[in-house]
Parts: structure tokens; sequence; C-alpha cells
């Protein structure tokens, strides 16, 4: 590295013909004027890694007072496919570019950070489309919107245990993260996903295509689309002791109910499991309940310690509806429906164990 920045005065594009490949080595600072960037891959092949792995790499603004958007940030396109990321800071980007965006803005492409910062975006710190990522020991803070901004098309990287892991997404004026059902599986609780100023991981409805188990975090999960464990893969997804797991309105959780797939959510009595409404201030029907359909794996269809309250709105008929597949429920609490605390059609037969009921509009059991 030198002993002085560099600062950009444009826009530095790695692309062209001849493949390309920028490496920003161990100490290197750029600092950028307003509205430049750093693109590689984005409109053609070039690469980019970064080895910041014992001082750092930073990209930042070159203002002498520096601001959140000062600088647009660092994009990664489809070419740059495969890049690594280590110990690089980006800080104050996120300007001058249309919503949504981020500090790091990736679209089409595999991409793994290790030990890196992004701080003070003026939109996401870190964005992604179309690409699969993998995270570790990140700190992703004081941006304007989510620390980590996965879209539905996004996925993070299939991993014996996690591909999240060790991460703190906090301070940050939107979630900590955000990202599809398919990708919370490899969230890890090592870990830290608030304080944010929206509370919660934010999950986008949409299907899930894989086996799954998610675990307890230090902030609930929020639903804001219906959570679907149903695919030609017949996937199961397992929810894991003491996690909560919080809808919107009008938002539900469906299993086998209209494609194969398995729900299994096993708490213990000291930890048990939440399934409760997002809102403020709670009330009956606010969500829509959990569905258990007849695509359903009854053996592996078990709820056992969980809570299930303030669901069953219109058209749902329960907290809980069985339809065509059987299972259990036991050592569980069934409260504040809008209709049925339970309801079973189309021949289910669950075995129904210790639960208790409470305020439930049409009734505890149908």
């Amino acid at each position: 590295a030198l002993d002085a920045p560099y600062v950009a005065t444009g826009d530095i594009f790695v692309a062209w013909s001849t493949n390309p490949l920028l490496t920003l080595g161990d100490g290197v600072e750029i600092r950028f004027v307003s509205g430049t960037g750093l693109h590689a891959g984005w409109s053609g092949s070039g690469r980019l890694g970064v080895t910041g792995s014992t001082v750092g790499v930073t990209l930042t603004s070159h203002e002498a007072a520096p601001a959140a958007g000062d600088w647009t940030g660092l994009y990664i396109g489809s070419y740059a496919d495969g890049a690594t990321l280590r110990g690089l800071t980006v800080a104050y980007g996120g300007g001058g570019v249309a919503s949504p965006t981020g500090a790091i803005h990736v679209s089409t492409a595999d991409i793994t950070l290790e030990g890196c910062t992004v701080h003070d975006s003026a939109a996401h710190g870190l964005y992604a489309q179309g690409s699969v990522l993998s995270i570790a020991g990140s700190t992703f803070r004081d941006n304007a919107e989510d620390g980590v901004h996965l879209s539905l098309t996004s996925d993070l990287a299939r991993a014996a245990t996690s591909s999240f892991t060790g991460n703190n997404a906090v301070d940050n004026g939107g979630f900590g993260v955000s990202l599809p059902p398919n990708a919370v599986g490899m969230l890890d609780p090592s870990s830290s996903y608030g304080p944010n100023t929206d509370a919660g991981v934010r999950v986008w409805g949409g299907n899930l295509l894989v086996d799954a188990s998610w675990l307890p975090l230090d902030e609930p999960y929020l639903a804001v689309g219906d959570i679907r464990a149903e695919w030609s893969t017949a996937p199961e997804l397992t929810i894991a002791p003491g996690v909560e797991l919080r809808f919107d309105a009008g938002v539900a959780l469906y299993a086998g109910w209209g494609g194969s797939g398995s729900f299994r959510a096993v708490g213990t009595a000291s930890a048990g499991i939440l399934f409760t409404s997002a809102a403020g201030t709670p009330a009956a029907g606010d969500w829509l309940g959990l569905h258990i359909g007849s695509y359903c794996n009854a053996t592996r269809a078990v709820l056992d310690h969980v809570t299930i309250e303030y669901g069953g709105g219109a058209p749902s008929q329960g907290n809980l509806s069985w339809s065509g597949c059987d299972g259990s429920i036991d050592n569980a609490t069934i409260r504040h429906s809008a209709s049925w605390g339970i309801y079973r059609a189309s021949g289910a037969a669950p075995i129904i164990g210790a639960v208790t009921y409470d305020s439930n509009a049409s009734g505890n059991l149908f």
C-alpha cells in the first residue's frame, strides 16, 4: 500500500474484454468524490479481490466532513461472480442511485464477505439481488435502511451449519437483516440482529425449497408475507425451541397445503415456541394462523410446547388449521383466535394432548 490514499475523481470500472482482475491489497484506501463509485464486473468482464486481512482495505468519502451518501458505493455484477472480500470497510456510500441499493450492491453474483464493515450508507448497507452470499465476522451498522437486504431472488450459501455467522447488524434505520424464507435456515445465533429502528429479522413471503431449521436469535422473526413449506422437494421446516415468529396482518404459514412439505415445532418447558401477531397492540385475527394440509408428512407434523395467539383472521378458520393430515399437538396454548382455536377438516385427526384454550371467538375445537 502507498503512504497516501487514492482519490477517485470519477467512476472506476473493472470491465473489459481482457477480463481484468483488480486486487485491493492490505492497507489500501480509496476516497471517492461525490457521485462516483467502483463497479466490478457490472457492465462487462471484470473481477475483484479484496485482501485486507491485517490492516484492512477502506472505500470511503473524499469529503473533509464525510456523511452518508457522499458517493455511490461498490457495485459487483455478474461478471465478477465468485469475488471474495476480506477486511473491507465501506463507509458513507449509498448515494445518488435510486432505491433499492446499498453501499455494497451485488447483482447476480455469488460472493463471500469475511471481516467486513459497512457503515453510514444512505441506503441499505448491503443489497443483493439474484445472488448467493456467504457472510462471516462482518458488521453492518448505522445505515439509513437495512443492514443486510437480500431480495426474494437472493439466498445465503448452503452450508453444513451456517453461512451467516459471527456478524453484527445493529443501529440501522431499517431492519438488521431482511431475507427470503429459503435463506433463513442459514442464519446463526452467533450473530447480533439488533437493536435497529425496525425490530426483528424480516422474512419475505415465499416458498421454502429445502429442509431448514429456524434457530432462536436475539430478535424475533417477522413474516411480512405468507411462508410456505411446500415444493416439489417436499421441504421440512423445523422451528427450534425458543423461537418467536411474528406475522404481519393477513399473513399465514402453510405446510403441505398446496404441495408437498412438512412442519415441525417442538419446544421445551423452558424454551417454548411463540407464533404471534406483529402488531404493537395485538388483537384476535391480526394474522391468519398456521395451516397444515393434506400434502404434509403426518409423522413429522408435531407441535409441542407452543403458543399460538391472535390468529384466525378471515378467511382462516382457526389459529391452527389441520386439513387432510394428522400429526399431533401437546403442551400448547391456543388463544385469542378470531375464529376457532383448532380447526380440523377433510378427515384430519391429529392427536390432541394437553392444550390450554383461551378467548377463541368461535370456540376451542372444531
